[in-house]
């Protein structure tokens, strides 16, 4: 049998970051340490972790580091020795100083491979800017981070702040994952996770991870505080969605949506509401059209001519706008559009399917609405074609009256006009509208 390819994945140097109780622990073995057990991976850590929690087999790939396996560094009292230990330079018969777990390059380069992928140990090192402080790691502990690719191991960083880490390791972070338990939300129970690209780099991530108990039993917190604190933390803060801005926002929000419900259309569109209105006069449902009439002032007359003498013989046949007082009142009742003024405003002749109209309805005057021949018939009226310029219209047995080409204007003549008929003042007639 030939030798068995394996393939490792390239190590890195992640960082994990956040303030005192902020859930690295928590973070470190539930989403690094746990994982890297199931897949068989060894993991060397100075985390106090609880041993008999986990299965027997991942015991045996654990190993907790307490006491560093390097020769304590010798301790200077003058300047010129704590400089040469600055450098690297140590000289014997100087005092030896405790050595903090990784502090050295002994606690590295673990000989241990994964049978199958070769990977290396998994290092998970806590509050590291004790054993890497930014001024004063040892020169080959540095370069054994630089080469660390050489062993495939990956490691773990854990500490409060990466300015008291040594720089030239920090250079080295490839995913920087920074937590902060989730006081600011009113909840003990979660904490927020931000993944970033290196210790500068953007942000790529961010997510609320809630505390699963199940995890609790692996790992001792350095930070232990008593059920009263954790209780005063929680409600000390009021999360943003009990808020009364956000609650008021909300209720607002609702009340919009049912009003919106209940409208149907817009009821500032004039041409919708003048459909409404064609639709209740073509029903026979009541209508009621408030009509303002002014006679204007007749310029050739030498005496304002009442509106009455005017109506003495109006006759049904009239146009509609001109009729008297008393025909319009009896018209009103008679056909829906009585009252407002009916013109014609356009005619077209379609061959066999005969002349088609459109007809503007005014009132006061005024232009209001624009209605079809067809829409014209839907209602009850019969269209009888004269001109492109007149249409006799008939509604019922009664009621009968001609359209013209007559749309009103909005400036007067000196002529004048009452109820769209001419007042003249007997040697002949006067313009009009």
């Amino acid at each position: 049998m030939g030798p068995t390819m394996t393939t490792t994945r390239p190590s890195v140097i992640n960082l994990l970051l956040g303030a005192p109780g902020g859930g690295k622990s928590y973070e470190a073995v539930a989403y690094h340490i746990l994982p890297a057990l199931s897949a068989g991976r060894k993991v060397i850590t100075n985390l106090p972790l609880v041993l008999d929690a986990f299965p027997p087999e991942q015991r045996l790939l654990l190993e907790i580091v307490t006491t560093s396996k390097g020769r304590p560094a010798p301790v200077r009292a003058s300047a010129a020795g704590f400089l040469a230990s600055l450098r690297g330079i140590e000289e014997e018969g100087d005092a030896p100083a405790v050595v903090r777990p990784f502090a050295a390059v002994e606690d590295y380069g673990d000989p241990w491979r994964h049978p199958e992928t070769g990977s290396g140990p998994l290092y998970v090192i806590d509050e590291c800017h004790f054993a890497l402080p930014r001024t004063g790691t040892r020169r080959e502990v540095a370069e054994w981070f630089s080469m660390h690719r050489h062993e495939h191991a990956d490691v773990l960083l854990i500490t409060q702040s990466y300015g008291k880490v040594c720089k030239d390791i920090i250079d080295l972070v490839q995913v920087c994952y920074r937590v902060r338990k989730a006081v600011a939300f009113g909840t003990n129970n979660a904490y927020i996770r931000k993944v970033q690209d290196g210790v500068r780099g953007d942000v790529v991530n961010t997510s609320i991870r809630k505390y699963d108990k199940k995890f609790y039993k692996f790992y001792r917190s350095h930070t232990k505080s008593s059920q009263a604190g954790q209780e005063l933390a929680a409600t000390d803060i009021v999360p943003f969605w009990r808020r009364w801005p956000v609650i008021g926002f909300g209720v607002c929000m609702v009340v919009l949506a049912i009003l919106l419900t209940q409208v149907k259309g817009n009821p500032m569109d004039g041409n919708a509401n003048a459909a409404r209105i064609r639709e209740k006069m073509a029903k026979g449902e009541p209508y009621t059209v408030t009509k303002t009439t002014t006679s204007p002032v007749v310029a050739s007359a030498p005496a304002a001519v009442p509106a009455s003498a005017v109506a003495t013989g109006a006759r049904k046949d009239e146009h509609a706008e001109g009729a008297t007082a008393d025909a319009g009142a009896q018209s009103q009742a008679q056909h829906p559009f009585a009252g407002m003024g009916i013109h014609v405003a356009g005619w077209a002749s379609n061959g066999t399917k005969g002349e088609r109209y459109v007809f503007q309805l005014s009132q006061n005057g005024v232009p209001v609405s624009t209605i079809y021949g067809d829409e014209f018939e839907r209602a009850g009226y019969k269209v009888t074609a004269i001109a492109p310029c007149a249409a006799k219209i008939d509604y019922g047995d009664d009621v009968h009256f001609f359209a013209r080409c007559d749309l009103p204007r909005q400036t007067m003549n000196p002529g004048g006009a009452v109820d769209g008929k001419p007042v003249t003042d007997g040697a002949g007639p006067s313009s009009s509208v």
